[in-house]
C-alpha cells in the first residue's frame, strides 16, 4: 500500500491529541508500512519523514495499530525522528490493519500524523488433484494412446503416480505434458519421462517447459507381439493458498 502524505498545520491530526501548542511552522509528514503485504510473523518495517527543512526537527513519533476502521487505535509503540525528520522501526506483523504513525513535534515544529495499510496473511498448502486416466486390458499394439484435456498447470512440479501392467512385460512407452498431443515426444524432452521395456519409476515429477497443455501417455507392445495392459496415472500439484487474517 502507499504510505499516506499530508501537510499538517496547527490542527493536530493524529486521533487521541489534545492540548498540543500550535506549531511555529507548518509540519510536512511521509509514512508507509514495508512490504504491502507480510506473511504472518514476519518482520515489517515502519518508516518516514515529519518536519520542515532539513534539520531541526528532532522528536518522538508514537505508532499505533488499529485491526478496522470500527476499532480505536492502540498505541504500539513510539520510536525518534532525527534532526533531518526521518525516522524507522521494524516491528512483527501479527494481522491486517491500519498502522499509524503520529509525530509529537518539538519547541520549534508541531504535530502531525499518517497512516498506511497492511495485509497480513497465513498459507495453507495441499495437493490439488489435476487428471487422472485409467484403462484396463487396452489393447497396445502396435501402440495406444490416451490424452488429457487442455489445462493450465500451476506454478512448479507435477506429481505423477503411475501404475502399468501388461501381458508382454517389455511392453514400454512415454507419459508427459505437451501443449500439443498429436506429438510424440523424442526421449528425455522437457516435461517427459520416457520407460523403455517398461523400466522405470511408479512415482515421480515432471517439470513442464510451458503451464498450458494436454497430458498424454503412449504406450506400445515389443515389435511384432500383441498384449493387453491396465494402465492408470494421476498428477497432483502442491498448491498453496493465502488466508488473510
Amino acid at each position: 500500500m502507499r504510505g499516506t502524505h499530508l501537510l499538517a498545520t496547527a490542527a493536530v491530526l493524529a486521533a487521541g491529541l489534545s492540548g498540543v501548542a500550535a506549531a511555529h511552522t507548518p509540519v510536512e509528514m511521509t509514512f508507509a508500512v514495508a512490504p504491502d503485504e507480510a506473511k504472518q510473523g514476519s518482520r515489517i518495517t515502519l518508516s518516514g519523514r515529519a518536519g520542515f527543512g532539513s534539520g531541526g526537527n528532532a522528536g518522538p513519533v508514537d505508532l499505533y495499530f488499529r485491526k478496522s476502521e470500527n476499532d480505536a487505535y492502540a498505541r504500539i509503540g513510539t520510536t525518534n525522528a532525527s534532526s533531518a525528520g526521518t525516522f524507522s522501526t521494524t516491528l512483527t506483523a501479527r494481522a491486517s490493519g491500519d498502522y499509524q504513525a503520529v509525530y509529537r513535534g518539538n519547541k520549534r515544529r508541531g504535530t502531525a500524523s499518517a497512516s498506511d495499510y497492511l495485509a497480513v496473511y497465513t498459507t495453507t498448502t495441499a495437493d490439488l488433484a489435476l487428471y487422472s486416466w485409467s484403462g484396463t486390458r487396452v489393447q497396445c499394439h502396435p501402440s495406444c494412446t490416451a490424452a488429457g484435456p487442455d489445462q493450465t498447470l500451476l506454478p512448479g512440479p507435477v506429481r505423477i503416480r503411475f501404475k502399468h501392467t501388461c501381458a508382454q512385460p517389455k511392453s514400454g512407452g512415454s507419459l508427459g505434458f505437451t501443449a500439443d498431443p498429436k506429438i510424440i515426444p523424442k526421449p528425455g524432452a522437457p516435461g517427459w519421462r520416457d520407460f523403455p521395456q517398461g523400466a522405470g519409476p511408479t512415482e515421480f515429477e515432471l517439470t513442464p517447459p510451458a503451464p498450458n497443455g494436454h497430458f498424454r501417455l503412449r504406450w506400445s507392445s515389443p515389435a511384432g507381439k500383441d498384449t493387453t495392459c491396465d494402465l492408470a496415472f494421476s498428477a497432483t500439484q502442491r498448491n498453496t493458498q493465502k488466508r488473510y487474517l
